[in-house]
């Protein structure tokens, strides 16, 4: 399970701003970000948390529960196939 307050501790931390003002309906440009700032974030989400973001749903993400809820779903990607992976030998 990923630890929600990381991402948002990483999101605050990247913008700049308290961590407090990262709450689930915080719209990111509302936070200050720009288009670069919003790359460079998906970049540090993949890093920090072991996933692939799609690049399709990295730019439709608006709000900080888009992004948490963008990295929770890699991160369950993640585990199925490390699932099926050890299930069939690989």
């Amino acid at each position: 399970m990923v630890n929600e307050d990381a991402i948002r501790a990483a999101i605050a931390e990247h913008l700049g701003v308290p961590v407090e003002r990262v709450v689930d309906d915080a719209d990111f440009r509302a936070l200050g970000a720009d288009s670069l700032d919003l790359i460079e974030m998906t970049l540090l989400l993949e890093q920090q948390f072991d996933v692939q973001i799609p690049d399709d749903e990295a730019h439709r993400c608006t709000t900080v529960h888009e992004a948490v809820s963008l990295v929770r779903a890699a991160k369950a990607v993640n585990l199925v196939a490390v699932s099926v992976n050890a299930a069939v030998g690989a």
